[in-house]
């Protein structure tokens, strides 16, 4: 169990529903604005962008150099973003991508960090993130298990409040990458909250994975996919980030306890279902009750199967037709 904000994470508690925003907004701030009025109206929990400062995060020749100075914010900007998610009702987190980007969330006092998985194997940055004491998501894709590890290792050195956050695969995703069970490995081995960032086209993968145990879902969606902004292709428009915000609730009602929890509405059915000691034949007075002449049937209520040692080797004490109930009363 986790704290992010005003939420507790974690088994037992309600699914962190996340509107990746990312950079679909394409560096059109009215647009950022819009995404988190639309996520609120989507049902979402949380609103998460990513933040970076171009010539900290990459070099000049890169080949997305000129993309990443396009789709940057002002601090100005970042706060007007973080002040109308808190007045939405919506936690705000944010992508990391470079120490810059950190020192400014961190000023900002947003609620949780995310690493990115081009981070994974960036010790000393995961170090730095760690040390802020926020609550930090790793994101695991693209990497081997050991540098999973290795990066937990670092996070839970200097802060408890460590989420796993699988996914990635491709863009889009195709369903036989996902590997969803893979959740259950990382609840068992490094985290009890996991969480996971479908990047497929729809919202079938999310479901299935709050089945498997994902107690957050991450979603990018677009306010409109035909622009392909940059996070496009694993994008949906809001009216599909509604349906799966609605699977995923009536998902959580599905899974229920641990514990079997046997409900009023299917007790009512016992009296219909179970079976009844009765005559198998006439049996006539005086007779001795014996597993030959009973059997086990539907019936009006009488002694349970299970009774069967409250008649064995007794008395009839008046005849018995077959199909009645056998009761305690009539036997001695």
């Amino acid at each position: 169990m986790i704290k992010i904000g005003n939420k507790v994470v974690g088994d037992g508690h309600p699914i962190l529903i996340i509107a990746e925003a990312a950079n679909n907004h394409g560096g059109r701030f009215n647009t950022a604005v819009s995404m988190v009025k639309v996520a609120a109206e989507m049902g979402a929990d949380a609103i998460k962008f990513q933040c970076w400062t171009a010539e900290d995060f990459a070099v000049a020749s890169h080949s997305y150099y000129d993309l990443y100075k396009k789709v940057s914010f002002t601090k100005k900007q970042w706060k007007e973003l973080r002040d109308l998610a808190k007045e939405k009702n919506l936690l705000f987190f944010i992508d990391v991508l470079d120490e810059a980007s950190l020192n400014l969330m961190d000023e900002l006092k947003i609620d949780a960090f995310k690493i990115h998985a081009g981070d994974i194997d960036n010790h000393s940055f995961i170090e730095k993130v760690a040390k802020k004491g926020r609550p930090v998501f790793l994101h695991t894709g693209s990497a081997n298990y050991d540098e999973i590890k290795k990066a937990v290792v670092i996070i839970k050195k200097y802060n408890k409040n460590m989420i796993p956050f699988f996914g990635f695969q491709d863009y889009p995703t195709n369903l036989e990458q996902l590997n969803l069970n893979f959740i259950r490995t990382l609840k068992k081995e490094l985290s009890p909250v996991v969480s996971f960032m479908d990047h497929t086209t729809g919202v079938f993968a999310p479901v299935v994975a709050v089945g498997v145990g994902a107690n957050i879902i991450e979603k990018h969606f677009s306010l409109n996919r035909k622009l392909k902004d940059y996070d496009w292709q694993s994008s949906v428009e809001p009216d599909k980030f509604k349906t799966m915000v609605k699977k995923i609730r009536d998902a959580e009602k599905t899974l229920g306890s641990s514990k079997l929890i046997l409900s009023d509405s299917e007790k009512k059915w016992l009296p219909v279902i179970r079976k009844h000691i009765v005559a198998k034949k006439e049996i006539k007075k005086g007779q001795r009750v014996k597993k030959s002449n009973i059997a086990m049937k539907r019936s009006k209520p009488g002694l349970k199967a299970s009774e069967l040692n409250k008649v064995l080797g007794k008395v009839a004490m008046h005849n018995i037709s077959k199909d009645n109930l056998i009761l305690e009363k009539d036997l001695k």
